[in-house]
């Protein structure tokens, strides 16, 4: 019976040692338990992935680096895509991805360009689609398109 305990445990303790050994995924990182593996973008997003809930430590979202493609919300926790700043969407916490000087000042990532208020952007094939993506309407301004039209039919 000792035997079988002592086999147990060291099974028990040598499982927990290569789980803490094994990498995470490409795009995944270790939560603090160094066992649970977690999708980067899923940290400091406000939602509890590890299970020690260390994803979401006020420390560690401010010492954590943005991936390529990322930057950081104004309160410097949280990690949103680049193309999706000033999209209309809050994709920060705190909504400084659409705040009205903040996205005044920024420029559209392409393939995106602004909207006619400058506080927008939109995927550049939504303009003159027939569907208001603007919020101010000016991908579907009637000059706008017809110049776009007159421009694609030279070709």
């Amino acid at each position: 019976m000792d035997n079988l305990l002592l086999t147990i445990f060291v099974y028990g303790c040598l499982s927990l040692l290569s789980a803490s050994a094994t990498k995470c995924a490409r795009n995944h990182v270790k939560c603090r338990d160094g066992i649970q593996c977690v999708f980067h973008g899923f940290l400091c997003d406000g939602f509890k992935n590890c299970d020690d809930h260390s994803d979401e430590d006020e420390d560690f979202c401010k010492a954590n680096i943005c991936q390529d493609g990322y930057v950081k919300c104004k309160d410097n926790l949280q990690c949103v895509r680049a193309i999706a700043l000033c999209d209309g969407y809050h994709g920060c916490r705190d909504n400084s991805d659409e705040g009205q000087d903040f996205c005044r000042a920024t420029k559209c990532k392409e393939p995106y360009v602004k909207c006619k208020d400058g506080l927008q952007c939109v995927h550049y094939a939504f303009k003159c689609d027939g569907d208001y993506d603007c919020r101010d309407k000016s991908d579907e301004d009637e000059d706008a398109c017809q110049d776009l039209r007159r421009s694609i039919n030279k070709f």
